[in-house]
């Protein structure tokens, strides 16, 4: 995944007042931490340009390079903060990284096809719809695909049963599942009557 460049700037002014005229202007307050930096930099940033950056496939979890004068820094958007009615950007956290330092990362799951177990009538569960997962900042899926149609009904897939892009990694305490088809009610009822 190609980084999104970012052109920031140092913030001069700090409080309510200068946050207000900034954001008048399309700016928005913002601050750069972690690993790839000295110090934690106070910043000032194009509201376009973060706006461009989340909506790019990966959202969140797109790599952005920061243009610092005549410094570039590797950088995820770690979190945003916007205003609950007008949904104006408000603020933006940076993590600055190296490409070679590995970084935690959210990815949406996604479940595709329809399994052998719905077509027999059962049903899908998907109790999460999010995996973290490590790896280095440029190697962040989009996604992940869990295909469902060779599932049978009471099949159950596991957070350590996905298939990982070459280099990401599953963070979990415990192995929970992600995936499961289910009996329908109909059989679960007859299955009762029967016992």
């Amino acid at each position: 995944m190609e980084a999104v460049e970012i052109k920031v700037t140092l913030r001069q002014g700090t409080g309510k007042g200068p946050a207000h005229r900034m954001r008048e202007e399309g700016v928005v307050p913002a601050v750069a931490y972690g690993p790839g930096l000295k110090t934690t930099q106070a910043l000032s940033v194009s509201a376009r340009d973060v706006v461009k950056a989340l909506n790019q496939p990966a959202g969140k979890n797109t790599a952005v390079t920061l243009l610092l004068g005549d410094e570039a820094h590797l950088a995820l958007i770690r979190e945003v903060q916007v205003h609950p009615l007008s949904r104006r950007l408000l603020h933006v956290d940076f993590l600055a990284t190296h490409p070679e330092h590995t970084v935690v990362a959210i990815v949406p799951l996604e479940v595709v096809g329809k399994s052998k177990g719905e077509e027999a009538g059962g049903a899908k569960y998907q109790p999460v719809r999010e995996i973290k997962v490590k790896c280095f900042p440029q190697s962040i899926p989009e996604k992940l695909v869990i295909d469902a149609t060779p599932l049978e009904t009471n099949s159950v897939v596991y957070v350590d049963g996905i298939t990982y892009p070459e280099g990401v990694t599953p963070i979990f305490k415990t192995r929970f599942p992600v995936l499961v088809i289910e009996k329908s009610r109909d059989e679960e009822k007859a299955a009762a009557k029967e016992e």
